[in-house]
This record gives structure tokens, sequence and C-alpha cells, in this order.
């Protein structure tokens, strides 16, 4: 899938009221439930554990979970189909693993605002050997992005989340006329491109964010 195609699908949140792109993929001949990725996953209201990546993350229990699946069937519903078909999700080589929301899925906050939101993903490597380090990784989002029109930082700053280095970059969206804040914080680990997109309306929501992100814990 060519890299505008693929940061299509990353931004798709600001045209989708706070919802994440569907950051996942599968096996030509399997479904995403197969697949490595999702063995041994769990997620309920307040906790969030991946096997593959060997990470547990706290969920707040009054904000709204999405699996993979779930997420796929709304933006088909509110979306182009074709663009989100099985063929192009599989030829992107990305795997959405969880997405969480401030407000109800698919609205607005009480007051008509952005719907914060954290998006975790994970991109298939093996045709992207120039892709070695974390910080390869967020570049090569960056990237993408600023091929879409994003304004996006291409100097990543290192952060250390649940013991792993990790790289983040800071960017601005926007949904019509408003400005959305971004971020993009990811690392390399078991030859995928492990990444967690956050986006929120306000520097204060885009704070909560990432102390949501300070639960994270890595085996």
């Amino acid at each position: 899938m060519a890299i505008r195609h693929l940061f299509s699908f990353l931004l798709v949140s600001t045209l989708f009221v706070g919802l994440t792109s569907p950051i996942w993929a599968t096996n030509p001949s399997s479904g995403p439930e197969d697949a490595d990725l999702f063995k041994g996953e769990s997620v309920d209201l307040y906790f969030y554990h991946n096997q593959f990546f060997s990470f547990d993350m706290m969920v707040a229990g009054d904000w709204h979970v999405l699996s993979s699946k779930e997420l796929i069937q709304q933006l088909r519903k509110h979306q182009r189909r074709d663009d989100f078909s099985d063929q192009n999700i599989r030829e992107s080589g990305l795997f959405f693993l969880l997405s969480i929301s401030k407000y109800e899925t698919a609205k607005p906050g009480p007051r008509g605002e952005f719907n914060p939101h954290i998006m975790l993903g994970a991109m298939d490597l093996s045709n992207h050997p120039g892709i070695k380090t974390g910080k390869d990784y967020i570049r090569f989002l960056a990237t993408s992005g600023i091929d879409m029109g994003a304004k996006l930082t291409l100097n990543p700053s290192l952060v250390q989340l649940g013991g792993v280095d990790f790289w983040r970059l800071h960017g601005r969206a926007r949904r019509g006329s408003e400005a959305i804040n971004c971020e993009w914080i990811g690392t390399v680990r078991k030859g995928y491109g492990l990444h967690f997109q956050l986006m929120a309306g306000s520097k204060t929501e885009m704070t909560e964010l990432e102390d949501i992100l300070k639960s994270l814990h890595f085996d």
C-alpha cells in the first residue's frame, strides 16, 4: 500500500469524531483473530494485556474500549466500505490492537468537543528493511503524515514507558476548522513497529492521555 494511503488510515480519526484508524492487517490465509499478535490478548473495562509484546496497561473504568473487530465494523458503517476492505487492510501491513476513548464511540463530548483517544497499533516491518529502530519507525510515520498535509515535527524525543525506550513526535491535525493535538509514540519490538496514537482537542486532555500511558508495564 502506498504511504499516502497508509497514513490516510492513521488520520481517519480526525474525520470520525475521535475514533482511531484501522491499524490491523491479516495474513492472506487467516483472520485477525488467528494472528500471533492476538494470541493471549485480553481486555476488560480496567486492564489490557498483550501477550505477544509482553506488556500490560491500565484502562480507565469510565472510558470506552474498542476491539479491532468492533472498530472495523464502525468504520465500515460510517465511512466508504471499500476504503476498509479486507484487501486494503491486508496490504497495509498494519495491525490495530486497541482503542480507548473518553466519550462514547463515534460521538463527540457533551459540548460537541473532540473525543480524546488512544489507539494502539503495530506494523509488520518485514517489508521495510530500512526501519531498524523506534526512531526510524516514528520518523516513517511522520514523513507519511507530512505527505498527507499534517503538521509534524521531524525531531522525535526519547521517552521511557514501562521500562522500554520509545520515541515521541508531536503534531497537529484538523477536523474541519478544529485543530487537534496529536502525538505518535513508537518503538520496535519483535520485528514490529509498535505505536500509540494520541489525539485530543486540548493540551490538558493530551496530558490526561499521556498519564494513561504511564501505567504501561513490559515484562
